[in-house]
């Protein structure tokens, strides 16, 4: 599915569970919200790809559990808290808040990240190709 001119909605993708969304411009907050399903991922089933081809709001793949979401620009305060699997690449950078509570999640960002970084992560990877702000994994 392919969708433009979704700056302004939020929820956008939350709770799908498989296919592929290619968004043309930015997207609002909560984009792939609660990803995927436990059950899918217990059973190795992939999840969604969600290739955002412009700039992301607040709390993106928050609560993810499989697939991929790919944002081709910046992403605001708070992607990837509590993202239980999957991939999660973001081209640019992001706000402060990456990976709250990250529980098994792959998080790439090619960019910079905000502070407060990964705070209370028992599982997962971040990898931050930019500068990381202060605090990086305090507890």
């Amino acid at each position: 599915m392919r969708v433009k001119n979704a700056c302004h909605i939020h929820g956008l993708a939350a709770g799908v569970a498989k296919g592929e969304i290619e968004v043309d411009g930015d997207v609002g907050d909560y984009t792939a919200m609660l990803i995927c399903t436990r059950e899918q991922k217990e059973r190795g089933e992939s999840g969604p790809k969600i290739v955002i081809n412009g700039n992301a709001g607040n709390y993106l793949a928050d609560g993810a559990w499989a697939g991929e979401v790919i944002v081709k620009g910046s992403v605001g305060y708070g992607a990837g808290i509590y993202a239980y699997g999957g991939t999660i690449v973001i081209y640019e950078d992001t706000g402060d808040a990456l990976a709250h509570l990250l529980k098994g999640a792959t998080i790439i960002v090619k960019g910079n990240a905000g502070g407060n970084i990964g705070l209370y992560m028992v599982g997962g990877t971040i990898i931050i190709v930019g500068n990381a702000g202060k605090a990086v994994g305090e507890w």
